[in-house]
């Protein structure tokens, strides 16, 4: 349940690639925050947007309609431009930055599971923030379960498969004639495989980002002995997500795994 801070946006990001969620919002505690948070996670492909304090009323109302009618996807938000927030398609609450007081825990947590929906709630937390996680489950009396993370496997795995139903999908629903009559044309005059064609304008569409998921290198040795001297209980490491789980679960064997914490939200936060 703890992830190192620069990890935090592959940590995320990894969850959001392997598992279906509708609508999400990313608590952070700083209005800076929300920006770049919001920025990278564009970057990464994903609809964003962030609200904060600084935002003027009206337009944090259009940026929550969106949310609201699935022109963004996942909200960027500091603790008080999100107070009272009702959107009804929010089953996922990331807590990129764990909260200081319980009550705003137990606010954010709220702002899923809506009208009977299910909903779920994930809390990062660095080896120093440990106080702060004993303080929810306190005031919650309620545990928060370690969570594993998905595997480089896991991600490589669901990347592929959404390759091939990108494929299907585009097949049974696009005229493809006028692409089809070109491939044709290249294959006849350079004598080249379709296969091979196919491959190249894959790469054309990856625009330089690479597919596959990969493992970061380890931290240096000082680095893992200064966290594991703040509290750190296991190792703790990341998967570059640059294209851009859930059962409780004692960290992998691969080295350094990130890990976090996920937290079923109770009727009475609601």
């Amino acid at each position: 349940m703890q992830v190192m801070g620069p990890h935090k946006l592959d940590a995320m990001t990894r969850v959001l690639e392997v598992e279906d969620y509708d609508g999400v919002i990313v608590f952070v505690r700083t209005k800076a925050a929300t920006e770049e948070i919001a920025d990278k996670l564009k970057a990464r492909g994903y609809t964003a947007a962030a609200i904060n304090g600084d935002i003027p009323q009206n337009l944090r109302e259009r940026t929550v309609d969106s949310l609201r009618d699935g022109k963004v996807d996942i909200l960027v938000a500091t603790d008080v431009a999100a107070r009272g927030l009702d959107v009804e398609r929010i089953s996922l609450v990331v807590n990129y930055d764990i909260p200081h007081d319980t009550e705003s825990y137990v606010h954010r947590i709220g702002r899923t599971g809506r009208a009977g929906r299910k909903g779920e709630a994930i809390l990062f937390m660095t080896p120093r923030e440990k106080y702060l996680l004993r303080a929810i489950e306190k005031a919650t009396r309620q545990p928060v379960e370690q969570m594993r993370m998905p595997s480089v496997e896991d991600v490589n795995r669901t990347r592929k498969e959404n390759f091939a139903n990108q494929i299907a999908e585009t097949i049974e629903s696009e005229d493809l004639s006028f692409f089809r009559e070109l491939v044709e044309q290249y294959e006849n005059e350079h004598d080249v495989d379709a296969a091979e064609i196919a491959a190249a304008l894959a790469v054309i569409a990856q625009a330089g980002r690479p597919f596959l998921a990969e493992e970061l290198p380890e931290l240096p040795q000082r680095k893992r002995d200064r966290d594991r001297r703040e509290g750190s209980d296991g190792p703790v490491a990341a998967v570059d997500v640059a294209a851009d789980p859930r059962p409780a679960c004692a960290p992998t064997s691969w080295p350094w795994a990130i890990v976090t914490a996920w937290h079923r939200v109770p009727s009475w936060a609601r």
